[in-house]
């Protein structure tokens, strides 16, 4: 792989190629191969009987080139695993390999993401699936097409489809801030998991449920028991859809990373899920900046959150939590012994919650990125933290001067702002 052969010496590697009969992984990622190399490769393809994966993305592969690779996997038999990312190939090479899914009996693993892929692709694609025997769509665990511009006309009948493949543990969504998705798809996409019960992942940073959807969203959240990763950063969760949103986040027991980043939660809205945070046994990152949930949502937060001992990334930066934050926040630190990670910049928490933060951030020994910046701190908490800081040896990053309202000389501000 990544060896930028191209046509001319891609097709000199085939008669060696040929005599691996018992071949079962092929790895030609990143090799700018064209549309007559892939033709070349097709006819060897052919003769590699046993091969398992086959690996060709980052490519050049259009619609020709298509059409002989969908005419040779036809062929293997035993292909569980295909890669076609970052091909861009388009809608029309996309139909082509579209009308040959039905051909790929033992296909398990697809991705195709990164294919400018656009409505017409996907209604290919859905038809495609559509002709596929009921048994395959429900074995296939993973399936990848993000890096696509497609309208609802597209993703609607796509998501129809996907709602069948019950064994699937990829991801459906990815960033909806960047695909250009529409409303209607989307939503789609979210009654599809309904069915995908083994869904691990579930991202949707930025997509605006509104208080009437997140009625319909939120119980399907809940019913994925079996999800590790809940992305909603971006999300407009104010009071109402987060009240709506609490009860689904308590049934997923089983998060270890969970990112609400600039959702306008403000205080109510931690209120309201703050209590599903005794559930989240297993939480090991948790990114919550600029979401304006102050003290008393900190406090409902974090008091519900004692206890747990596997956080390693936190960011709850930009929040004003204030000095009765800080204390909460500490008692949480104080049992996160593996913390490695902690941003706590801009919460206006002044001396006395710097004070009550200090002995719990003496106990963890493993940070090794650390932010407590714009927080009025003064001279006097800064003198304590700094040797703190100091003996945390796997510290290479620290923001915490700026804006600490530090009168101290220059040789304290040092200490603080650089670990020997």
């Amino acid at each position: 792989r990544e060896l930028s052969w191209k046509d001319d010496g891609l097709v000199a590697l085939f008669p060696a190629l040929k005599e691996l009969k018992l071949l079962t992984t092929l790895d030609l990622c990143a090799n700018a191969i064209e549309d007559k190399g892939i033709i070349s490769l097709a006819e060897t393809l052919k003769g590699l009987k046993f091969l398992i994966k086959l690996n060709l993305g980052s490519n050049r592969i259009k619609c020709d080139g298509m059409k002989a690779l969908v005419s040779a996997l036809k062929e293997l038999k035993f292909l569980t695993t295909l890669d076609l990312s970052k091909n861009y190939m388009g809608d029309s090479a996309t139909a082509i390999l579209a009308k040959g899914l039905k051909e790929f009996k033992a296909l398990t693993w697809l991705d195709i993401t990164t294919n400018l892929i656009g409505t017409e692709g996907a209604k290919s694609l859905a038809s495609g699936f559509a002709d596929t025997e009921i048994g395959w769509r429900r074995s296939l665990t993973y399936f990848a097409f993000h890096g696509s511009d497609i309208k609802d006309a597209g993703l609607v009948p796509l998501m129809n489809q996907v709602k069948e493949f019950t064994s699937l543990r990829s991801p459906i969504f990815e960033d909806h801030h960047h695909s250009g998705w529409e409303t209607d798809g989307i939503l789609a996409g979210v009654k599809a998991l309904k069915n995908l019960t083994l869904m691990p992942m579930f991202g949707l940073s930025w997509f605006q449920f509104g208080d009437y959807r997140m009625q319909e969203v939120a119980p399907i959240l809940g019913g994925l028991i079996n999800l590790t990763c809940l992305n909603l950063h971006g999300t407009d969760l104010r009071s109402t859809s987060a009240k709506t949103l609490a009860p689904a986040l308590g049934q997923l027991k089983n998060l270890n990373t969970l990112s609400l980043g600039k959702t306008y939660l403000g205080s109510e809205g931690a209120k309201a899920i703050g209590p599903a945070f005794k559930e989240f046994k297993y939480l090991s990152c948790l990114t919550m900046e600029e979401c304006s949930i102050g003290s008393e949502g900190c406090i409902a937060i974090f008091s519900a959150f004692t206890g747990h001992k596997l956080l390693t990334y936190l960011d709850i930066s930009s929040n004003n939590i204030g000095t009765e934050g800080a204390k909460v926040l500490a008692l949480v630190l104080k049992e996160s012994a593996i913390l490695n990670t902690c941003y706590l910049g801009s919460n206006d928490i002044k001396s006395e919650g710097a004070m009550a933060l200090i002995p719990a951030l003496k106990q963890i020994k493993s940070i090794y990125e650390f932010s407590i910046y714009d927080n009025h701190i003064g001279n006097d908490a800064a003198r304590m933290l700094a040797p703190i800081l100091k003996a945390m040896r796997n510290l290479h990053t620290i923001y915490a001067v700026s804006y600490t309202h530090l009168t101290l000389p220059t040789s304290d501000l040092v200490q603080i702002s650089v670990v020997a």
